[in-house]
């Protein structure tokens, strides 16, 4: 793919999910920046002012982290808006039937494959300008962190059933495609068998098996997007973009004592001086305090496929919750352990990632020894 792809391609494919909302995205860049030297965040700031212009608030090695999602959403009107948006995840189905969903096929535009775009196209080389470095820089920060999110690498498969769940038995008998068997309403594609492939395609939650037979159809829930939850959250993605609660609770902490400058989305705060200075213990605190201690943290090289795929021991748990159900205490306290260390994982593995693709364009009397927090 030609570089100049780069700048000039509105992504398809397009998924509405954030990821860790604006908080865990700046704690992963503030662990990043913490463990890097002096001369690395030198070198970070100088690409990254490069549109300080344009986005003033969103310009420093912590709070470039949310830039990704700011356009994404398309709040900048400026020209990169709804860029890469498809670089955000590579969603793996997780197995949870018989008939699991198709493997993505699509090797390109994930953010994996997006990761080690950045790293070997633009953050590795000068033969690009640091404007265009810069931009590089702002999307890998914070995709080190979606890749670190469970469910911006992983959804369960289900069978649609859009038009007869939830039916009563009287309106359940009234729909050709449906069935009653005993207590719900369910799917039958089956009925269509001898109608055709048209027919069966007709109805949303049915597909042609390219045999004689009309079958439920099988999809993901877009990293737990299509998965409704009960309560404070409105689904699973947002449960644990939230991490499992940490997020909100010291954005509240940040507001009452005076350092959050503006909430103007989940996925976008900026901070005072001294909210800034906060953001950077609270990181510490999470470091010392995790369950898998920095070095111990496998960092493969900067295999980012690793790092994805590290989502599926989290599947059992991640989905250990129903659909439309209120999330227990228990299962939020899960979900504050797990995102914390991958927090913590995504912010070493940055500075590990980010000190290896810079030292090579970097003076060479340059020490990129990874230290500190």
């Amino acid at each position: 793919m030609h570089i100049s792809i780069f700048l000039v391609i509105l992504f398809s494919c397009v998924t509405p999910v954030t990821s860790w909302w604006a908080l865990g995205h700046q704690l992963t860049a503030s662990i990043g920046k913490q463990r890097l030297n002096s001369t690395a965040v030198d070198t970070m700031k100088t690409l990254l002012q490069e549109h300080e212009n344009y986005w003033p608030d969103h310009s420093g090695p912590v709070t470039a982290a949310t830039w990704a999602d700011i356009i994404k959403e398309g709040q900048t009107h400026y020209l990169y808006e709804h860029l890469y948006n498809s670089w955000h995840f590579y969603d793996v189905p997780y197995p949870v039937h018989n008939n699991p969903c198709p493997v993505n096929g699509d090797k390109t535009n994930n953010v994996v494959w997006a990761l080690h775009f950045l790293e070997e196209n633009f953050l590795s080389t000068t033969n690009q300008s640091a404007a265009r470095r810069g931009i590089a820089l702002r999307l890998f920060i914070h995709f080190m962190g979606d890749v670190h999110q469970p469910l911006h690498c992983l959804e369960r498969c289900f069978k649609v059933n859009a038009e007869c769940g939830g039916l009563t038995q009287a309106k359940c008998k009234q729909k050709q495609q449906c069935t009653w068997d005993g207590s719900t309403c369910a799917q039958d594609c089956a009925k269509f068998n001898t109608k055709g492939k048209v027919e069966c395609e007709n109805v949303f939650s049915c597909m042609w098996d390219n045999t004689t037979q009309c079958i439920s159809k099988w999809r993901g829930d877009e990293g737990g997007n299509l998965l409704p939850l009960h309560g404070k959250y409105k689904n699973l993605h947002m449960l644990w973009d939230d991490m499992g609660g940490l997020n909100s609770k010291w954005i509240q902490q940040e507001e009452e004592s005076g350092g959050m400058k503006e909430e103007k989305k989940l996925y976008d705060y900026t901070w005072t001086t001294t909210g800034l200075k906060d953001l950077d213990e609270y990181a510490m605190s999470l470091v010392n305090s995790a369950d898998t201690k920095p070095n111990a943290i496998p960092l493969y090289d900067c295999a980012y496929e690793k790092y994805c795929a590290e989502s599926l021991q989290y599947a059992k748990t991640v989905y250990g919750i129903k659909p439309n159900a209120t999330p227990s205490v228990e299962y939020l306290k899960e979900a504050q352990r797990i995102t914390h260390d991958r927090v913590v994982a995504a912010g070493v593995r940055l500075a590990h990632c980010l000190g290896r693709a810079l030292a090579p364009v970097a003076n060479e009397n340059a020490a990129w020894k990874v230290g500190g927090c």
